[in-house]
């Protein structure tokens, strides 16, 4: 359960914080362990307390719930949802998201398409949860998991190893790239059949500044355009999370069209993105290490930066403040939002 909160003051731009299970371990001893995942009922009642302590601690900056309602959400397996169905084990911590342990080529089992999904771990197990919630409660869990990226699926998959092997075996990558993203587009049609359609169909490009600029124009840049595509035909919208610097890639990724949201990272040219992709929403992700080191006044001073470099295009602009860790100070979170307020 990947933990987020909406900030509610007036901020000039949206603002999302995400605060990982080490600061939810560390601060308040809630884990993200194996019962997290496999107890539905836990799960929405974690949700709930998360809720309730945020506003606790950062009710003055909008954070949190005073009252939270009991909702029953779709739990994954984080990154290693995907890969768990490719065969690999996964393994969980109090303090961290799952992970999984990376197969050896000669184990690596391919799932089969949508019809096969809800006899493959670890869709059976959230397909049967929502079941139960709506058996039980009478309510809708609204089915859903983290689908990833091509590129991501294969890197977790098979360890770092994949970058040599575009060299020395590029068909066999080619396979696993094919089988990744058979794994996502499956995915989204299973959410689609079961009434869950997402808004966005994101592919998370997090490895793609791992392999450069030349792999993924040879390798990854048709799979991009078919997703594209898949979405499309399906009236969903389609989105391009790219965490690393954007800017080398801007011009690849404009070969895809009409993109309807980027997530860029935090060394990134913002204006570039705005103005190659006028049609997009960006979402800027802010650097979870600056916001830990600070102090409170250079946070304040980056913030009115970069909206200065974002200018008229605030409407379609947005911040995210991911990966959240224990020892980040309070003020230094305030801090973002205060530098956001309206003067």
């Amino acid at each position: 359960m990947w933990w987020s909160t909406t900030c509610r003051l007036p901020t000039r731009v949206p603002l999302q914080f995400h605060f990982l299970p080490s600061w939810w371990y560390q601060e308040y001893g809630i884990s993200h362990g194996e019962r997290l995942f496999y107890d539905v009922e836990y799960r929405a009642c974690t949700a709930r307390e998360m809720q309730h302590l945020a506003f606790e601690r950062f009710s003055d900056i909008g954070v949190g719930d005073p009252d939270p309602p009991l909702v029953y959400l779709a739990g994954d397996l984080a990154n290693a949802t995907m890969p768990a169905a490719f065969g690999c084990e996964v393994v969980f911590a109090d303090d961290r998201y799952p992970a999984n342990l990376p197969l050896s080529q000669d184990r690596i089992s391919p799932p089969g398409r949508t019809s096969e999904l809800s006899e493959t771990y670890p869709f059976c197990e959230m397909i049967r949860q929502a079941e139960y919630v709506r058996a039980k409660h009478d309510a809708e869990l609204s089915l859903g998991w983290n689908t990833m990226g091509v590129q991501n699926i294969a890197v977790q998959t098979l360890g770092a190893g994949l970058f040599a092997d575009y060299y020395a075996r590029p068909e066999w990558v080619r396979s696993i790239l094919d089988g990744a993203r058979q794994l996502m587009e499956a995915s989204l049609d299973c959410f689609v059949a079961a009434g869950s359609k997402p808004e966005v169909f994101w592919n998370q490009n997090c490895t793609v500044p791992l392999c450069g600029p030349r792999i993924y124009e040879r390798y990854l840049l048709e799979h991009e355009k078919a997703l594209h595509g898949s979405s499309g035909r399906l009236g969903i919208g389609y989105g391009i999370h790219h965490c690393g610097c954007f800017d080398e890639y801007a011009s690849l990724y404009r070969q895809i069209e009409t993109v309807g949201m980027i997530q860029i990272g935090s060394d990134s040219n913002v204006r570039l993105a705005l103005d190659t992709f006028p049609e997009s929403q960006v979402d800027y992700i802010v650097s979870h290490a600056r916001i830990r080191e600070g102090p409170a006044s250079a946070i304040h001073e980056w913030m009115h930066a970069l909206l200065e470099a974002v200018g008229p295009d605030e409407e379609r602009f947005s911040l995210c403040v991911p990966d959240l860790e224990y020892r980040t100070p309070d003020d230094h979170i305030r801090a973002v939002v205060h530098a956001l307020l309206p003067r």
